[in-house]
C-alpha cells in the first residue's frame, strides 16, 4: 500500500517495538535455565508420589490449557521477578526446587508449590521457542481507525523514534507467538 520504507527503517521500528517485550521474555526464560532442567523431572516424580497430589499430570495439563490460571500464575511470578536480574531469577527457581526436593514428605502446600514451579518451568521452556510477529500500518485519516490501532497494541513509530522524521504516519506492533506449553518438556529437558 505505497510503503516506501527501507529494510533498515523497518528494522529500526521493529527493534524499538521489541524493547518492552524482551525483559519479560528473558524473565520467563530464566525460569527454565541453570539446573532447573535437571530438577524438573525430579519434582514431577516426587509430585506424582505425593498422596495429596491427585492426578498431577491431568492438573498440569489443565493449567497449561487454562489461560486464566496460567495468566494469574505468571502475573504473580513476573511481578515477583520485576527488578531482579536474570541470574537472580534462575537462582530463586533453583533454590525453590532444592527446598522442595529436600523435604521427605510433602503436605498440600508443598504440592501446590511444586505445581506452580513446574508451570513456571514449562512457560520458561516455551519462551525459548517464542517468535515475534511484527505488524506495520500506515496512519489513517480517520481518527477512529487510529484509535482502534492503539487499542490493538499498535504504537506510533514517531513516538518510538521521535528524532526520525520518516516515522511520521506509521504504526508498529510486536506480538509474541509460538509459545506452546508442552508437558513433555519436563522429561525432554532432563536429557539435554
Amino acid at each position: 500500500q505505497g510503503a516506501d520504507l527501507s529494510i533498515p527503517q523497518l528494522s529500526q521500528m521493529a527493534g524499538r517495538a521489541l524493547q518492552p517485550i524482551l525483559p519479560p521474555l528473558r524473565r520467563l526464560q530464566a525460569m527454565a535455565c541453570g539446573d532447573s532442567e535437571k530438577y524438573a523431572p525430579q519434582l514431577l516424580q516426587k509430585l506424582q508420589e505425593a498422596p495429596e497430589a491427585g492426578s498431577v499430570l491431568d492438573e498440569l495439563k489443565d493449567a497449561v490449557g487454562n489461560p486464566e490460571r496460567l495468566e494469574m500464575a505468571l502475573g504473580k511470578e513476573l511481578q515477583r521477578a520485576r527488578g531482579a536480574t536474570d541470574a537472580a531469577v534462575v537462582e530463586q527457581q533453583e533454590r525453590e526446587a532444592l527446598k522442595l526436593l529436600s523435604l521427605s514428605k510433602w503436605k498440600a502446600r508443598q504440592v501446590e508449590e511444586a505445581k506452580c514451579w513446574l508451570l513456571r518451568f514449562l512457560v520458561g521452556r516455551a519462551a525459548f521457542q517464542a517468535k515475534v510477529l511484527f505488524n506495520f500500518m500506515q496512519e489513517s485519516r480517520h481518527e477512529r481507525t487510529n484509535q482502534s490501532l492503539a487499542e490493538q497494541r499498535f504504537l506510533r513509530a514517531s513516538e518510538l523514534l521521535p528524532d526520525e522524521g520518516w516515522t511520521t504516519g506509521w504504526w508498529v506492533r510486536a506480538t509474541l507467538v509460538g509459545m506452546e506449553l508442552n508437558i513433555d518438556e519436563i522429561e525432554r529437558s532432563s536429557s539435554e
